[in-house]
């Protein structure tokens, strides 16, 4: 039996959820607007994002709040400190628990989890810096572990540092380093 979704996209039942973890189904439904009941206006363009209330406000205590606070947002909430990427990113980690976290993201992702107190979001975060305290970009870690007060990781970080200072320092990422 074929469907349409709220944005006009046709889709057959068997099509989505045959054969699909639970995971599966959400992602493909946020992935083609299917059910969304939320849109977000994110990052400086503005750029609409449709997702479900249910699902953010049940892994995300500031959505559910945001949701079902003593005044509920409704729609076309804005998103203006976090781009677009990052924000479609963090969807797909809500929806699925997969992360795709990287050296180039780890700072917005760890933002953006502790802004929604995503607290798995921000320990895997913290997870994949602990990986990088041993090299040279001990400092990145340094300092997102003093951002996010990330106490054990700062610790590491520093030991590291203190151990190995022309290493990290002279690496680009040390040029970068905050005062």
């Amino acid at each position: 039996m074929e469907q349409k979704s709220s944005c006009g996209k046709t889709y057959t039942d068997k099509e989505w959820r045959s054969g699909k973890t639970l995971s599966g189904c959400t992602m493909y439904i946020l992935e083609n607007g299917l059910m969304c009941d939320v849109s977000f206006k994110v990052g400086p363009e503005q750029k609409i994002i449709r997702a479900h209330k249910l699902i953010l406000a049940t892994r995300s205590p500031v959505f559910y709040t945001m949701f079902e606070g003593s005044i509920p947002e409704t729609d076309n909430i804005v998103i203006s400190d976090v781009n677009d990427d990052t924000f479609n990113l963090f969807l797909r980690w809500i929806y699925t628990d997969q992360m795709e976290v990287s050296s180039k993201n780890v700072k917005e992702m760890l933002y953006i989890s502790e802004k929604y107190m995503f607290y798995s979001g921000k320990d895997a975060c913290e997870k994949f810096l602990k990986k990088s305290v041993t090299t040279s970009d001990a400092i990145v870690a340094l300092q997102a572990s003093i951002k996010f007060h990330l106490l054990d990781l700062q610790r590491a970080s520093l030991k590291y540092i203190h151990q190995h200072p022309s290493k990290c320092l002279e690496n680009e990422k040390g040029l970068d380093i905050d005062k």
